[in-house]
């Protein structure tokens, strides 16, 4: 309207009295034009929404109420509605505001945009991740940039929802009855028509309107018409009749609606009445006169598209057609007989087909051509998803996959016979599906002339839909031909191209190929060659191999690794390239690669789809990599370039490698010699460097020459040298301390496997291997006969068998031997063990378990067997338990009392005397430091040791997570916020918490569209504390009070808001006294109690105790009910060892041995030996997981603050989540995934049901000094949305 009236569109410059004038309904002189404006944009809204049109609605988003009634609106009428946020920062909207002629006050614009900041979130969950993009409009951009990237913001967002088919109920009902009233209602009636109504349908009535109420019945001028008259005009033989025609609209059984003419017309005229020419496909003439047809028919030819031969088809029909008609309507013998209408009413029905094929709406997917199947054919076409094909020639899956896609790509092309051929050419799998007897995979001979076959079978419906039954079936029975086409002889050949078909079979061959995943030629745009290779040092030989592997490929890298360590790696990444760079090869064509020969860096640069990679070999190396098959018959992933040149595949699915040719005579060996041996003179060295290296650089030389040079270095073991190494050794990490065999080996194979496993163990990071054995010539191999384990040997000292003084002697010499290292004793693992004769015996250094001394364990208790065991393990889970959660039943060494003691405090909401108890976060873990005035992250422990050397940075986050979709978001964008909240800080603070990567603070990253189970609808970063690391990446302590402080820090300079997240303290939940606490505390008491009589155990006796009874009873019974029911204590242990705690050194061979005079107890241990002893345990303890389940469900049940935005809607989102999980295994009946829900389903069951879930993971307490957690019902709820994710 602006235009209209002269007044432009540029606001901004528009004089203020002009503004008000247009644009305020206050002012004095308002034109009404901004009111008629909005006028017409409601009712053009309006009448968008009358016929169910896309729309754009454009706003802003300071109030939500409004928006959320207009997406109500529009869901109610069937709509799905979509929003796009824009952000923009806050300093950038109010510096746009002010470059604008016409500002806003900076006040106003700053209230708007918080108006608008806290309606995000909102929004976010009104529309749901999926129908949610935010847009950042922060930066300012060139045209060409912002076009890139609205395309990018439409392809990843608004294009896919477009692109997806309705998902309201509402609009699909729309949608079929419009298909119904438009598809299957053609009206043979206008507006401006005459017909005849009423109740005996003799009133004439102008036609004025049509139009349908919302049943979807017919209104003709307003009224419901579901039958009427209708008046024609027909000339016969010169004379006018009138014929009444009567209509009735008729449901079908399948609900569609279709008009029926009641009338006994013959050949389409009344009775007696020469036939008209057929009303079927043809429109009625508006004006008389012009017609194409003798004597003024009234109706004019069909204008239809038709083949070529289609149409000279039906020109000849309706030459025949015209001289019957004028034989008909003539005068002597013949006329009218009944033999002349057969004739002409089978003519027209010809001509009625080929109009009917014309005007058919051809099939645009392969679901078109399913739908108008014969019911038989349908079954058979579905039933070809049961068969499974070889995955090397068809990876894309089964039969049914393949058929899918090729008919697609064939219906691609518009010709109907493709198409056909496609559905047809391999549906004969079915009958012919068997599994190869030797290879193992599936081959499907002769299919192609059993889907001929049915083509023949089938020629009718072929032919109804348009297709030439004679080259369908001719592609169908010839395309296996094609794949060994060229390999026939010239003759068959010819003959073969002779057919009419065979240009049709050839361009078929192209999609049945494209149909099976594999990739034209063309698909590929580059090829890049990889050299890689450790290059200690890169020499000649290497230089030529990388120039010849440039002629085969498009691009060609060198890639190496980054390890150091002397003598197989003297040169480190930064050496190599610096090095590589003075022989010639472009510092760009160099990558670091952890594994040269898997080039994971260097591919990511590159399109997967449209790049081929092909590794090169010298022929030193050849037959590093092989090429082959999978088990299931596919291709191995690396394959032979030579044999595949001229069909490569992109690097996703396969590499490729050749074996470059040998050049000259040089080897690593003779450069490493050149550079380092002492024996050749330095002066002559320079020169031979330069003469075959190509060059000389001073600074490369000595830095080549000093690495390569420490390999030939040779030491003297002087008593001097040894004493020197001693006192300097304690700065010396390479290495554990090592005192030699700890016992004594039966032969050989045993101290070898031992021993070198045991060097292994302690020397393998530091690079030194095991060269040879210290075995004199003279030795004797073989003493297993004699051969008789003993208990724990301390050296020269004695044995550990009730003395002390071997201990004690033991003890005082290894003190002496780390004195000079410097180095202490943090605690003597098994010495109290041996001085008691239990576990130095049962647990002796290198004994296998073929045999016991019986004696030691004849009046042993069942419970303290493995008493000291346990104690060891405590010491192994103290190590490595920081950050660890537990639930209370996880931990053996908790006491009943212990567990008494932690349920009275629990139900009585007193978890918090030892630390706050908080809330457990459903979301992903980071761990981040500060070093070196950045933001570091660690997931690993790699990324933490020496002190966080090796961690991440944004970017090296931003790689980790690439291409993982809105985990990239999550992590990235919680990384930018991070170090823009911790940058505010000052050094001494950072310091104070992080201690320059010493530290790092664990943290939960929750992002809205990353959820797992708990919906918590806001981005959140929630510290939990710091651990602190040594430089091996050992935890050393751990401060869970630093996630308050940190918070608190970055809160007071108002840090803790940023761009995506809000920066949080561990939330601190408030755990009330459960209701009826006596009644509560004398039911989970109860349930503790049956627990500790079912083996009579004491308030003292732990956890551990409870299990071991449990694997004694169990054993003591097996005993009483077979042949032995005194199962000796050496047998009982070492079976409880192997079953109870998985440790398998009393093994099969002396179990035989020592059951040989109880078979049917020998039977009952092995057949309960290869039972998931795993599995048995987990179902023993299962009493216990209900116990503190319950409990936890039980005081969870009781909290009323949550971190969910909405916990009322977070809970109903999880149990739909829940619903829909549990119908989708029901209906799947895989029978192991519906074992694994019938338990987990017991487990919610035993807490409450659908009653106990929260929208919280369970909370975090500390109990005798340790991090415990109660997760309620999460947990069988986790479990049973993990079995869609997680079993295949």
């Amino acid at each position: 309207m602006l235009n209209k009236y002269g007044f432009g569109t540029d606001l901004d410059d528009m004089p203020d009295e002009l503004f008000r004038q247009l644009t305020d309904p206050t002012s004095d002189d308002y034109s009404g034009m901004r009111g008629r404006a909005k006028e017409l944009t409601a009712s053009r809204k309006q009448m968008y929404m009358n016929g169910r049109l896309g729309m754009i609605i454009d706003g802003t988003g300071h109030k939500y109420g409004k928006i959320k009634t207009q997406k109500k609106e529009l869901e109610e009428i069937g709509y799905d509605c979509f929003m796009v946020f824009v952000h923009t920062d806050l300093d950038v909207a109010q510096k746009r505001n002010m470059e604008r002629p016409r500002k806003l006050n900076p006040e106003l614009v700053e209230t708007s945009w918080k108006d608008v900041q806290k309606n995000k979130i909102s929004f976010q969950g009104l529309f749901g991740n999926s129908n949610f993009l935010m847009v950042d409009n922060s930066k300012t951009l060139g045209e060409k940039a912002a076009i890139a990237k609205f395309k990018i913001l439409m392809t990843k967002g608004i294009n896919k929802f477009i692109k997806k088919p309705i998902k309201n109920y509402r609009g699909k009902k729309w949608i079929a009855k419009q298909k119904i009233m438009k598809e299957t209602i053609e009206l043979p009636v206008e507006v401006g028509d005459t017909i005849k109504m009423g109740r005996f349908k003799n009133k004439k009535v102008v036609v004025k309107s049509i139009d349908y109420n919302e049943k979807g019945d017919l209104l003709i001028n307003g009224r419901t018409a579901l039958k009427f008259r209708l008046i024609k005009k027909v000339k016969e033989n010169l004379d006018t009749y009138m014929k009444d025609v009567v209509y009735s609209i008729v449901d079908n059984k399948d609900n569609t609606t279709f008009l029926k003419k009641n009338t006994n017309e013959e050949f389409g005229a009344p009775p007696g009445i020469l036939p008209s020419p057929s009303r079927k496909m043809v429109k009625k003439m508006k004006r008389k006169g012009n017609t194409s047809v003798p004597y003024g028919s009234g109706y004019d030819k069909v204008n239809e598209k038709l083949s070529r031969k289609d149409q000279i088809k039906q020109n000849k029909l309706r030459d025949m057609r015209q001289k019957l008609i004028k034989k008909a309507i003539g005068f002597g013998s013949g006329a009218n007989s009944s033999k002349l209408k057969l004739q002409i009413k089978d003519i027209e029905k010809q001509i009625d087909k080929l109009n009917e094929i014309a005007v058919r709406q051809k099939p645009k997917k392969f679901r078109d051509i399913y739908d108008a199947l014969p019911i038989d054919l349908k079954k058979r076409v579905m039933n070809l998803k049961n068969f499974d094909q070889r995955r090397d020639a068809h990876p894309e899956g089964n039969v049914l996959k393949h058929t899918i896609a090729v008919t697609n790509r064939a219906l691609k092309t518009g010709d109907i016979d493709f198409a056909l051929s496609a559905l047809f050419h391999d549906i004969g799998k079915d009958s012919t599906a068997a599994l190869h007897p030797k290879k193992g995979f599936w081959t499907h001979y002769g299919h192609e002339k059993v889907s001929a076959q049915l083509v023949l079978k089938h020629k009718k419906w072929i032919q109804s839909l348009g297709g030439d039954v004679d080259d369908i079936h001719y592609i169908v029975k010839n395309h296996m031909r094609m794949k060994v086409f060229d390999k026939m002889r010239w003759v068959k050949q010819d003959r073969m191209r002779k057919d009419k078909a065979f240009d049709k079979l050839q361009k078929f061959t192209t999609f049945d190929k494209g149909g099976r995943g594999i990739k034209e030629a063309t698909d590929i745009k580059k090829t890049i060659g990889v050299f890689g290779g450790r290059f200690q040092p890169f020499h000649s030989g290497h230089l030529a191999t990388y120039k010849w592997l440039s002629k085969q490929v498009d691009e060609v890298y060198i890639t190496t690794s980054n390890i150091k360590q002397p003598p197989r790696h003297p040169l480190n990444f930064k050496e190599k390239v610096a090095h590589m760079v003075k022989m010639g090869i472009p510092k760009n064509r160099i990558i670091n690669e952890k594994t040269p020969y898997v080039a994971v860096n260097l591919l990511k640069k590159f399109d997967s789809d449209k790049t081929a990679v092909v590794y090169a070999f010298g022929s030193k190396d050849a037959g590093r990599i092989k090429s082959g098959t999978k088990k299931d018959g596919s291709k191995s992933y690396y394959q032979d370039y030579n044999k595949n040149k001229n069909d490569l595949i992109g690097f996703e699915k396969h590499g490729y490698f050749v074996t470059a040719p040998p050049s000259g005579n040089v080897s690593g060996t003779k450069m490493r010699q050149l550079l380092g041996d002492p024996k050749i003179d330095d002066s002559e060295r320079a020169k031979a460097f330069k003469k075959v290296f190509g060059y000389y650089d001073k600074g490369v030389y000595a830095m080549m020459t000093n690495s390569f040079k420490k390999l030939f270095e040779t030491y003297a073991l002087t008593d001097e040298l040894i004493e020197q190494f001693l006192l300097e050794s304690s700065s010396t990490p390479a290495g554990n301390l090592d005192d030699g065999p700890s016992t004594f080996y039966k032969d050989y194979n045993a101290y070898k496997k031992t021993s070198k496993e045991w060097l292994d163990s302690i020397h393998k990071d530091v690079g030194w291997k095991v060269i040879n054995y210290i075995l004199d010539d003279r030795a004797k191999n073989g003493i297993e006969k004699n051969y008789h384990s003993v208990p724990l040997s301390f050296l020269d000292h004695g044995q550990a068998k009730g003395s002390t003084s071997a201990v004690t002697k033991y003890k005082k010499w290894m003190g002496e031997v780390i004195k000079p290292l410097g180095w202490k004793v943090v605690n003597w693992m098994g010495t109290d063990a041996a001085i008691n004769n239990i576990i130095g015996s049962l647990m002796a250094a290198g004994a296998d378990g073929d045999s016991y001394d019986v004696d030691l364990f004849e009046q042993l208790d069942s419970k303290n067997v493995l008493t000291q065991k346990n104690k060891g393990k405590e010491l192994l889970l103290m190590g490595g338990a920081y950050g660890h959660l537990s639930h209370p039943f996880d931990d053996k060494n908790l006491t009943f009392s212990d567990f008494k003691t932690l349920i009275i405090n629990t139900l009585q909401g007193n978890l918090s005397s030892e630390g706050a108890v908080t809330e457990k976060t459903d979301g992903q873990n980071i761990m981040i430091s500060w070093k070196g005035n950045k933001l570091i992250a660690a997931r690993n422990k790699g990324h933490i040791k020496n002190f966080g050397a090796s961690a991440l940075d944004i970017s090296g986050v931003k790689n980790m997570f690439a291409g993982r979709g809105d985990i990239e978001k999550a992590f990235v964008s919680a990384m930018f916020d991070l170090q823009t909240a911790l940058k505010g800080l000052n050094k001494k603070q950072k310091d104070k918490i992080f201690a320059e990567g010493k530290k790092f603070m664990s943290l939960e990253v929750m992002y809205p569209k990353t959820t797992n189970v708990i919906p918590y609808d806001k981005a959140l970063l929630q510290f939990h504390g710091t651990i602190e690391y040594d430089a091996a990446g050992s935890p050393m302590g751990e401060d869970r009070g630093s996630a308050r402080i940190l918070a608190g820090m970055i809160k007071q300079i108002n840090q803790n808001i940023q761009k995506t997240y809000s920066i949080t303290k561990p939330f601190v939940a408030n755990l009330p006294k459960v209701k009826d606490f006596s009644k509560r505390q004398s039911y989970f008491l109860g349930k503790l109690s049956k627990l500790q009589n079912e083996y009579n155990l004491k308030g003292t006796d732990t956890l551990a105790d409870y299990h071991q009874a449990y694997w004694w009873e169990y054993i003591y019974n097996a005993g009483k009910q077979t042949d032995n029911p005194n199962v000796t204590n050496n047998i009982m242990a070492g079976l409880l060892k192997r079953w109870a705690f998985f440790d398998k050194s009393y093994k099969i061979p002396q179990i035989k041995k020592d059951l040989k005079d109880y078979p049917k107890f020998l039977e009952w241990v092995l057949s309960t030996d290869k039972n998931d002893h795993a599995k048995l345990q987990k179902k023993h303890i299962r009493d216990w997981e209900v116990l503190f389940f319950e409990l936890g469900a039980e005081i969870l049940k009781n909290m009323k603050d949550f971190i969910a935005a909405n916990p009322d809607k977070a809970v109903q989102k999880m149990k739909k989540d829940l619903t829909a999980a549990i119908t989708k295994i029901k209906n799947a009946k895989d029978p192991k995934q519906m074992g694994l829900l019938k338990t987990q389903l017991d487990r919610l069951q035993a807490l409450g049901g659908f009653d106990a879930i929260v929208p919280s993971e369970g909370i975090t307490f500390v109990f005798k000094g340790k991090v415990y957690k109660y997760t309620g019902a999460f947990a069988p709820v986790n479990q049973i949305l993990g079995i869609l994710k997680f079993t295949r």
